[in-house]
Protein backbone atom coordinates (compact mmCIF):
# COMPACT_ATOMS: atom_id res chain seq x y z
CA UNK A 1 0.00 0.00 0.00
CA UNK A 2 0.79 3.51 0.13
CA UNK A 3 1.71 5.44 3.34
CA UNK A 4 1.50 8.72 4.38
CA UNK A 5 1.99 10.23 7.52
CA UNK A 6 -0.84 13.00 9.08
CA UNK A 7 -0.65 14.31 12.17
CA UNK A 8 -0.66 17.36 14.11
CA UNK A 9 1.94 20.31 12.38
CA UNK A 10 2.45 17.08 10.12
CA UNK A 11 3.69 14.88 12.56
CA UNK A 12 2.79 11.10 12.56
CA UNK A 13 1.05 9.95 15.84
CA UNK A 14 -0.84 6.81 17.13
CA UNK A 15 -4.13 6.29 17.02
CA UNK A 16 -5.67 5.25 20.93
CA UNK A 17 -9.78 4.75 19.78
CA UNK A 18 -12.35 5.11 17.05
CA UNK A 19 -15.31 4.90 15.86
CA UNK A 20 -17.07 4.54 12.49
CA UNK A 21 -20.06 5.70 10.63
CA UNK A 22 -21.18 2.93 8.46
CA UNK A 23 -24.40 4.69 6.84
CA UNK A 24 -22.50 8.08 6.20
CA UNK A 25 -18.75 6.09 5.43
CA UNK A 26 -16.92 7.84 7.52
CA UNK A 27 -14.13 7.18 10.59
CA UNK A 28 -13.14 9.19 13.76
CA UNK A 29 -10.11 8.32 15.17
CA UNK A 30 -8.46 9.75 18.36
CA UNK A 31 -4.84 10.24 18.24
CA UNK A 32 -2.47 9.94 21.68
CA UNK A 33 -1.77 14.01 20.90
CA UNK A 34 -5.26 14.83 21.71
CA UNK A 35 -6.52 15.69 18.17
CA UNK A 36 -10.20 13.94 16.62
CA UNK A 37 -9.52 12.94 12.97
CA UNK A 38 -12.55 12.35 10.39
CA UNK A 39 -11.81 10.62 6.94
CA UNK A 40 -13.60 8.38 4.69
CA UNK A 41 -13.88 4.73 4.92
CA UNK A 42 -11.64 4.13 1.79
CA UNK A 43 -8.50 5.74 3.40
CA UNK A 44 -8.97 9.33 1.63
CA UNK A 45 -10.23 12.76 2.94
CA UNK A 46 -8.51 12.86 6.66
CA UNK A 47 -8.64 15.76 8.23
CA UNK A 48 -8.73 17.26 11.93
CA UNK A 49 -11.99 18.63 14.01
CA UNK A 50 -9.80 19.72 16.58
CA UNK A 51 -6.98 22.60 15.42
CA UNK A 52 -8.16 24.78 17.97
CA UNK A 53 -8.14 22.74 20.88
CA UNK A 54 -6.63 19.62 22.21
CA UNK A 55 -8.39 16.98 24.78
CA UNK A 56 -5.51 15.48 26.32
CA UNK A 57 -5.85 11.61 27.46
CA UNK A 58 -8.89 10.48 25.55
CA UNK A 59 -10.49 6.90 26.44
CA UNK A 60 -13.42 7.18 23.94
CA UNK A 61 -14.63 8.37 21.03
CA UNK A 62 -18.28 7.39 20.01
CA UNK A 63 -20.68 8.22 16.84
CA UNK A 64 -24.62 7.81 18.65
CA UNK A 65 -27.87 8.80 17.03
CA UNK A 66 -28.77 12.61 19.15
CA UNK A 67 -32.16 13.89 17.94
CA UNK A 68 -32.89 13.92 14.41
CA UNK A 69 -28.73 13.47 13.73
CA UNK A 70 -25.48 12.54 15.33
CA UNK A 71 -23.46 13.64 18.04
CA UNK A 72 -19.60 12.87 18.54
CA UNK A 73 -18.84 11.90 22.02
CA UNK A 74 -15.32 12.07 23.03
CA UNK A 75 -13.84 11.26 27.31
CA UNK A 76 -10.65 12.45 28.25
CA UNK A 77 -9.01 11.19 30.96
CA UNK A 78 -6.74 13.65 32.62
CA UNK A 79 -7.46 16.38 33.07
CA UNK A 80 -11.65 14.24 33.14
CA UNK A 81 -13.61 15.52 30.49
CA UNK A 82 -16.53 15.01 28.55
CA UNK A 83 -16.87 16.87 25.23
CA UNK A 84 -19.37 16.67 22.42
CA UNK A 85 -20.40 18.16 19.20
CA UNK A 86 -23.20 17.70 16.85
CA UNK A 87 -21.81 19.56 13.82
CA UNK A 88 -19.47 17.20 12.91
CA UNK A 89 -16.45 18.16 15.46
CA UNK A 90 -16.91 22.20 13.87
CA UNK A 91 -17.75 23.08 17.55
CA UNK A 92 -16.93 21.41 20.63
CA UNK A 93 -19.63 21.88 23.91
CA UNK A 94 -17.98 20.62 27.71
CA UNK A 95 -20.82 18.42 29.49
CA UNK A 96 -21.86 19.95 32.93
CA UNK A 97 -22.33 18.16 35.90
CA UNK A 98 -19.00 16.17 36.24
CA UNK A 99 -18.40 17.51 39.61
CA UNK A 100 -16.09 20.38 41.05
CA UNK A 101 -13.69 17.71 41.59
CA UNK A 102 -13.84 16.00 38.52
CA UNK A 103 -10.89 18.31 37.16
CA UNK A 104 -8.70 16.28 39.98
CA UNK A 105 -9.18 13.21 39.26
CA UNK A 106 -9.39 11.08 35.65
CA UNK A 107 -12.05 8.81 34.03
CA UNK A 108 -10.80 5.38 33.84
CA UNK A 109 -13.39 4.02 30.72
CA UNK A 110 -16.36 5.80 29.22
CA UNK A 111 -18.95 3.68 27.48
CA UNK A 112 -22.21 3.68 26.19
CA UNK A 113 -25.11 1.47 26.34
CA UNK A 114 -27.69 0.02 23.70
CA UNK A 115 -30.56 1.76 24.86
CA UNK A 116 -32.90 3.97 23.57
CA UNK A 117 -31.30 6.79 25.37
CA UNK A 118 -27.97 5.94 24.42
CA UNK A 119 -26.98 6.16 28.30
CA UNK A 120 -23.58 7.16 28.37
CA UNK A 121 -21.59 5.91 31.65
CA UNK A 122 -18.06 7.19 32.98
CA UNK A 123 -15.80 5.03 35.47
CA UNK A 124 -12.91 7.62 37.33
CA UNK A 125 -11.44 8.66 40.37
CA UNK A 126 -12.02 12.01 42.04
CA UNK A 127 -10.88 13.65 44.95
CA UNK A 128 -12.77 14.04 48.48
CA UNK A 129 -12.42 17.56 49.27
CA UNK A 130 -13.37 16.77 52.91
CA UNK A 131 -11.07 13.58 53.93
CA UNK A 132 -8.51 14.45 51.29
CA UNK A 133 -9.03 11.12 49.75
CA UNK A 134 -9.49 10.04 45.90
CA UNK A 135 -12.67 7.85 45.69
CA UNK A 136 -13.69 5.98 42.57
CA UNK A 137 -17.17 7.41 40.98
CA UNK A 138 -19.42 6.53 38.19
CA UNK A 139 -21.30 9.14 36.58
CA UNK A 140 -24.38 8.86 33.90
CA UNK A 141 -25.89 10.64 30.91
CA UNK A 142 -29.00 10.34 29.70
CA UNK A 143 -29.22 13.11 27.10
CA UNK A 144 -26.40 12.41 24.94
CA UNK A 145 -23.88 14.18 27.14
CA UNK A 146 -25.05 17.38 27.90
CA UNK A 147 -25.03 16.57 31.81
CA UNK A 148 -24.32 13.96 34.07
CA UNK A 149 -25.19 12.74 37.47
CA UNK A 150 -23.11 10.90 39.73
CA UNK A 151 -24.67 7.60 40.00
CA UNK A 152 -22.36 5.69 42.56
CA UNK A 153 -19.07 6.10 44.53
CA UNK A 154 -16.56 3.48 46.10
CA UNK A 155 -14.03 4.21 48.37
CA UNK A 156 -12.02 1.41 46.82
CA UNK A 157 -9.14 2.93 44.81
CA UNK A 158 -10.08 2.64 40.68
CA UNK A 159 -7.53 0.40 40.01
CA UNK A 160 -9.26 -2.50 41.42
CA UNK A 161 -12.90 -1.40 39.03
CA UNK A 162 -13.80 -1.57 35.81
CA UNK A 163 -17.09 -1.22 33.78
CA UNK A 164 -18.58 -3.23 30.76
CA UNK A 165 -21.33 -3.09 28.51
CA UNK A 166 -22.43 -5.02 25.48
CA UNK A 167 -21.69 -3.00 22.27
CA UNK A 168 -24.84 -3.74 20.46
CA UNK A 169 -28.29 -5.62 21.92
CA UNK A 170 -28.06 -4.77 25.38
CA UNK A 171 -28.98 -2.34 28.20
CA UNK A 172 -27.06 -4.09 30.60
CA UNK A 173 -24.13 -2.86 32.26
CA UNK A 174 -21.66 -4.52 34.21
Amino acid sequence: GVWSERGSANQSGRIVTADVDIDAGVVYAASGGGNIWRGNIDGTGWQSLTDTMNIDNITMLRIVPHYAGKRIVVVGHTPAAVYVSDDDGASWQRSEGLGKNAALGGWKRGLVLDDSARTIYLLGNELDLTRGESITVIYRSRNGGDSFEMVAHFDLARKFMDIWAPRYGGDEIY
